[in-house]
């Protein structure tokens, strides 16, 4: 896909929201990219910037036992929160997401961390230039060996949306098993 001319921009992501936005959300859908896959949870970021409602301002779907949220917060980021039962053995789940907006999609590792009655993880993200933004699951819950292999720019780009202190401990957590020399165990200093 060819650039798209800056004075077309507009266009562009006016044409992306309204597509996002009509009718449901589980049809398959073009996203910026040129990839078709399910549209998960969207936001048409003008409308929910202007929202006096909550409601307005977050979009939720369900995926398998996952349920994303997305959200433009009050300090002008994008959030997008995954939750979850826990799991009858205990352990650490990574979920890979995708994230979308005029610019372009980008892949993070969510870490899911473990709460009394679920688990939680949470990205904040800054507010896109676009008029849009999307998220969705992108594939099945990786184990440590498994996110120590993804690319380590994927991975910090991660860490650095990461929002929570204890979001970061999980990390720790999972970097402790990642091989020696890993960069991903070098920013965490595990």
């Amino acid at each position: 896909m060819a650039e798209i001319p800056a004075r077309d921009r507009p266009l562009w992501d006016r044409y992306w929201a309204t597509l996002l936005s009509s009718g449901g959300g589980e049809r398959e859908r073009p996203v910026p990219s040129g990839r078709t896959r399910a549209t998960g949870a969207w936001l048409d970021l003008g409308l929910a910037a202007a929202s006096a409602s909550a409601e307005g301002r977050y979009r939720e779907v369900h995926r398998g036992r996952y349920r994303l949220r997305l959200e433009i917060s009050a300090g002008d980021h994008v959030q997008l929160s995954v939750s979850a039962p826990l799991p009858q053995k205990a352990g650490v789940d990574v979920l890979p997401v995708w994230v979308s907006d005029g610019e372009g999609t980008r892949r993070y590792l969510l870490a899911l961390q473990a709460f009394p009655d679920e688990l939680y993880g949470l990205l904040r993200l800054p507010r896109p230039n676009g008029t849009f933004v999307a998220a969705d699951v992108d594939g099945q819950v990786l184990s440590p060996a498994e996110v120590a292999a993804r690319e380590p720019e994927e991975v910090l780009r991660s860490l650095r949306a990461t929002a929570t202190t204890r979001g970061i401990d999980v990390w720790k957590r999972i970097a402790a098993d990642f091989p020696d020399g890993h960069p991903v165990r070098a920013v965490l200093g595990v």
